[in-house]
């Protein structure tokens, strides 16, 4: 077992034990690891997970100074290394991506507020299902458009898309204009089966001030 694994797995065993033994050691933890040594998905992300609870729950402001510096430092650390981002990839972890599907809500939510880290990714569903589905929530010209067998669904939004919108952008449009219900509308969006990705390009931690 390598110095660093045994010094995270101390840490993460303590971390919700408190008192003045449990506090020194937590400080001497958490200035002992250094997150330029962490290689493995598995350690870089138990990391994580054990800084998010100390972070959420300190003994003291040294602790929680010391515990929201190292989440910085492991941020800093996967954004600037594409090897270590990569391997990340799907975990939570804060610099790396996830990749899923989000209620059209959610996702035009995150659009809205995070426009730069988000993205389309691909969809669930094949062609034979995406068109049908298109049509029924397009106005009815576009709808009939779309019908046409010579107008492939694709090809169509390219063709009529806005010059500062892309894919997604044009499919939250499309949604959003329909007049279905909304219960119909977030039906037929996970029919589809539209994945993102996301960019955690923030640390989820509460204010300074709270």
């Amino acid at each position: 077992m390598s110095s660093s694994t045994a010094l995270i797995e101390k840490l993460a065993s303590i971390r919700n034990r408190y008192g003045k033994k449990e506090t020194a050691d937590k400080l001497e933890l958490l200035n002992s690891i250094n997150v330029n040594d962490l290689r493995s998905r598995k350690l870089l992300q138990g990391y994580y997970d054990t800084l998010q609870f100390i972070v959420a729950y300190p003994d003291n402001k040294a602790v929680h100074k010391l515990s929201s510096d190292a989440l910085e430092q492991l941020r800093l650390n996967v954004t600037s290394n594409k090897k270590t981002k990569d391997s990340l990839y799907n975990t939570g972890v804060t610099g790396s991506v996830i990749c899923t599907a989000f209620s059209f809500e959610v996702t035009k939510w995150l659009r809205q507020t995070r426009r730069n880290d988000i993205r389309f990714s691909y969809f669930d569903s094949d062609d034979a299902r995406i068109q049908p589905i298109l049509s029924v929530v397009m106005p009815k010209v576009e709808s009939e458009i779309l019908q046409d067998a010579n107008a492939e669904w694709k090809g169509w939004l390219k063709r009529t898309r806005n010059r500062n919108e892309d894919l997604l952008d044009q499919l939250i449009s499309i949604f959003d204009s329909t007049s279905i219900r909304p219960e119909v509308k977030e039906e037929l969006w996970n029919a589809i089966g539209i994945n993102i990705e996301v960019t955690l390009s923030e640390s989820c931690i509460l204010p300074k001030h709270w």
